[in-house]
């Protein structure tokens, strides 16, 4: 009985202590924006009033902006929305690219209008400035093509058509996507000026790194032809295929950046990975050089571009401080390597040899984990390539380098380290001090 008297106090107390730190609801779009991605993780609760700007709830898409405030909401709800209606949404906060919402339950309350939307330029966009706010650009059509996309919570449903025009803005490249059932309003405007109002956001890796700018747009009466081309693309002259590399113009504004961290890959030639904290990078590089080390704490300069699908430096050039640092692995699960959420990190993870090989100067482990493979490749010096490590099939390892996905290999290495794999896994030498 005595046993029974403390367990009942030591809940009462702690639940007694939970209600008087209970956090207080956040009522305004201004408060949860002003939240830091800490902060929102904590899944703080929300009960706010906003104006809807932009809805695709079979994705669980959902931007709302009150003022000059605007948040993404992920709204798991079975409801019509449209642009200006004016909706009560309860649920909590969550981290994301900045602190946004999952919803409980969202409450139309009436219709009304749309905030005034905002001018933006590329330079806006790209920084994130404009994100999830109402916007209007001017651009140049591209391309303008259809995707038919599943409802991601009743498979039954018929597929949503939507267009994916490239656009540039400012001259640099925009995705947009808006819904509509005919390209051929875009596709026959392609190279025409036109003005656009939606929804401001970016494109996301894994790792939730921008890797872009994107626009959502509701319908096309948002799109509005300001210009149209001189000529029809058909109707342009044919081009000897040896000579359309005269055509091209290219005017690269994109500047040099600086980032620092500890190199944890070394491909001579090809590539370095600096890591810094939970933040890794991967830095195409034209030279090899002899004097970097693993474990090093280093500075790299390079141009920022997306290669494979996931951001990167390129023209990197780097700086080994000779100073000895350490970047921990994380422990990792197939699951995880495979949802690019560890792309570029420094990990750990176990599995079973079900087969190796050398090939050329790499040293292939083939490893299941959790019922999936992955394959391990070991980099060989050229100059002084080691014997193959002959681990016995069915032994259970565990293997610590970078994680890459095979679309992002095909982007950077020769085709001859392509593999039908979902996740290629790097093994690194471990330095011993």
């Amino acid at each position: 009985m005595k046993h029974l008297i403390l367990a009942m106090a030591v809940t009462l107390g702690w639940t007694t202590a939970v209600w008087a730190a209970a956090p207080a609801t956040l009522t305004t779009l201004r408060a949860i924006h002003s939240l830091t991605n800490a902060e929102a993780s904590k899944g703080l609760p929300v009960d706010f009033e906003a104006t809807v700007t932009f809805s695709r709830l079979s994705e669980d898409t959902l931007f709302v902006q009150d003022g000059g405030t605007a948040i993404y909401v992920r709204a798991d709800a079975h409801l019509r929305l449209l642009p200006g209606d004016r909706i009560r949404v309860q649920g909590k906060t969550r981290a994301g690219f900045r602190a946004d919402v999952v919803s409980d339950r969202l409450t139309v309350l009436h219709h009304g209008i749309l905030p005034k939307p905002a001018p933006a330029t590329y330079d806006e966009l790209v920084r994130g400035q404009r994100d999830c706010i109402l916007v209007t650009v001017r651009a140049v059509v591209r391309s303008a093509d259809m995707e038919y996309r599943k409802d991601i919570r009743d498979a039954s449903l018929p597929r949503h058509s939507v267009i994916h025009a490239k656009i540039l803005v400012d001259g640099s490249p925009v995705d947009v996507f808006i819904d509509a059932e005919d390209t051929r309003a875009l596709s026959d405007s392609l190279d025409a000026e036109i003005e656009l109002t939606g929804v401001a956001g970016m494109r996301f890796d894994g790792k939730m790194q921008p890797t872009g700018v994107q626009l959502n747009i509701s319908s096309l009466a948002d799109v509005k032809i300001l210009k149209r081309a001189a000529v029809t693309p058909i109707s342009l002259p044919v081009t000897p295929m040896d000579q359309v590399l005269s055509s091209y113009r290219g005017r690269d504004l994109t500047k040099r950046v600086h980032v620092r961290g500890v190199i944890t890959y070394y491909q001579p030639g090809q590539a370095v990975v600096l890591q810094n904290g939970s933040k890794s990078l991967w830095i195409a590089l034209r030279t090899s050089r002899a004097d970097l080390h693993l474990y090093d704490q280093a500075d790299a300069t390079g141009f920022p571009a997306i290669l494979g699908g996931f951001l990167a430096l390129t023209d990197g050039e780097v700086n080994d401080s000779n100073a000895p640092s350490w970047a921990n692995p994380q422990p990792a699960t197939w699951q995880k390597l495979a949802s690019s959420a560890h792309i570029f990190d420094l990990v750990s993870i176990e599995g079973k040899v079900v087969t190796e090989v050398r090939e050329g100067l790499q040293d292939n482990y083939v490893i299941s984990s959790d019922g999936n493979l992955f394959t391990a490749i070991l980099d060989q010096d050229e100059s002084s390539p080691l014997p193959m490590k002959q681990i016995p099939i069915g032994s259970t390892i565990r293997v610590t380098g970078i994680c890459v996905l095979p679309t992002h290999s095909t982007a950077i290495f020769p085709s001859t380290y392509c593999c039908a794999l979902r996740t290629i896994f790097w093994l690194l030498p471990v330095r011993r001090c």
